[in-house]
């Protein structure tokens, strides 16, 4: 089962995934989180699953919960570039610290601008 491994940066996943729009800005989210926060690492083993083509948000979000505004902001983010189905309100980006704000930028630029 080829999961989503922390520390495998943008440059080590699967073809499909980045080329694929909505996996790849919201797996750029994902891993960007687990790179910064050990945390965060748990979540990506058992949440996302590349063999199966599948992530958990829901189970994400609930997990996160409890985390801060800034952590519950990018999931928010990275589910909504997966599937528009998670809303998402733009002016949360302001809540964004600098590392977080270009973060979340790169991963628009991966769903939006191609």
């Amino acid at each position: 089962m080829a999961v989503l491994a922390p520390k495998k940066s943008v440059s080590t996943l699967p073809k499909w995934a980045k080329d694929d729009i909505y996996w790849h800005g919201a797996l750029y989210i994902l891993g960007s989180m687990a790179d910064r926060e050990p945390k965060f690492r748990p979540l990506l083993r058992q949440y996302v699953n590349l063999d199966e083509s599948t992530i958990d948000f829901f189970a994400i979000k609930r997990a996160v919960s409890s985390w801060s505004h800034g952590e519950k902001i990018m999931v928010n983010l990275a589910a909504h570039l997966f599937n528009e189905t998670h809303e998402f309100k733009l002016s949360d980006l302001d809540y964004l610290g600098g590392g977080n704000s270009k973060v979340a930028l790169k991963a628009i630029e991966y769903r939006f601008m191609r």
